[in-house]
């Protein structure tokens, strides 16, 4: 008989509050999240847009002019959406 070893939970949390959690580390995980293949739904001037990741890359490298943009997602039906990363504690209304 082979006993099973006890389970434990390891952390529930991603470490974004980790110091050592860099903005470079950050973005490397949302770029791995697009990858993923994800498909996202929002509401654009009213109307409903959806769009499924095809493949995600970074914008650029690091010192190049970016214009704010840190990925670029290709999408399926052939458009290309950029995203920025904000590794922040919190967000506020504007």
């Amino acid at each position: 008989m082979n006993p099973r070893p006890p389970i434990a939970a390891s952390h529930q949390e991603l470490p974004f509050r980790d110091p050592a959690y860099t903005w470079t580390t950050f973005e490397a995980f949302f770029c791995d999240f697009l990858n993923a293949k994800p498909t996202f739904t929002f509401a654009d001037s009213g109307s409903e847009v959806q769009g499924k990741v095809i493949r995600a890359r970074p914008f650029g490298r690091p010192g190049d002019v970016q214009e704010g943009i840190d990925l670029l997602a290709e999408m399926h039906g052939g458009e290309v959406w950029d995203f920025q990363c904000k590794h922040v504690k919190s967000w506020t209304p504007e």
